[in-house]
């Protein structure tokens, strides 16, 4: 059975072409369709598409590669994912800062948390409640900063 182009990009494996290859796990059959085309199109340079088949590789040597290739392609949720990672420290807070100065705004909270400074702290956690990121405004308040 042939699959129409359109589907293929939209959805690869609809259910009922997947309930009719007799496979009773059409879920399983969708997922590892999704994650082919996602790992073409990561690998063509589609950066969203590197995001989320990193995000596929959550069990795998190949998560940190290619969070790391989205991140470097300037997608904020792979800097903030790589913050949250830490498997290297430094790294992590390389890229924690540069997604707060992006404007990640969960990053723009855990970079003011995590600095030393008083005066940058209080910097990034009012622009994280600026932003809307209600834990900011609490954690300012807390720190006596309101």
């Amino acid at each position: 059975m042939e699959v129409k182009r359109e589907t293929r990009i939209g959805n690869p494996v609809p259910r009922d072409i997947a309930a009719a290859s007799g496979d009773s796990r059409p879920d399983a059959l969708e997922r590892e369709m999704r994650i082919r085309w996602l790992r073409k199109a990561a690998h063509d340079g589609h950066v969203p598409a590197m995001y989320q088949y990193a995000l596929e590789c959550r069990n795998s040597n190949r998560q940190p590669h290619w969070l790391r290739r989205a991140a470097e392609e300037g997608h904020l949720a792979a800097m903030y994912a790589l913050a949250a990672k830490g498997d290297d420290r430094r790294e992590a807070a390389r890229w924690l800062r540069i997604a707060a100065q992006e404007g990640h705004v969960a990053a723009m909270h855990d970079l003011g948390l995590a600095c030393s400074d008083p005066g940058e702290r209080r910097r990034w956690l009012s622009e994280a409640a600026r932003n809307g990121w209600q834990a900011a405004a609490v954690d300012l308040c807390e720190a006596d900063y309101c």
